[in-house]
């Protein structure tokens, strides 16, 4: 089973976050700038970034299989019968 998209974050020598990219598919994070300086509202912003690219990119299980599996089981249940 493959493990769950996570963020990981590519910091400076000043422990401040330089860019991110996603774990499970290795898409690199942002598709823009960070324009601030304070680290706090850079990894805020990454995790941002990161949420929205899970929600577009890694839908959860139940939204993808769910379909499959009612098709499947109404199929098996018509089958039997």
């Amino acid at each position: 089973m493959a493990h769950p998209p996570a963020q990981r974050l590519i910091y400076d020598v000043k422990n401040s976050p330089t860019s991110a990219n996603c774990t499970a598919c290795g898409e690199e994070m942002p598709r823009g700038e960070v324009r601030t300086a304070f680290i706090g509202e850079k990894r805020r912003w990454f995790s941002a970034q990161f949420d929205l690219h899970r929600q577009q990119k890694h839908l959860p299980e139940d939204v993808n299989h769910a379909p499959v599996r009612t098709v499947k089981k109404a199929t098996s249940l018509h089958i039997k019968q």
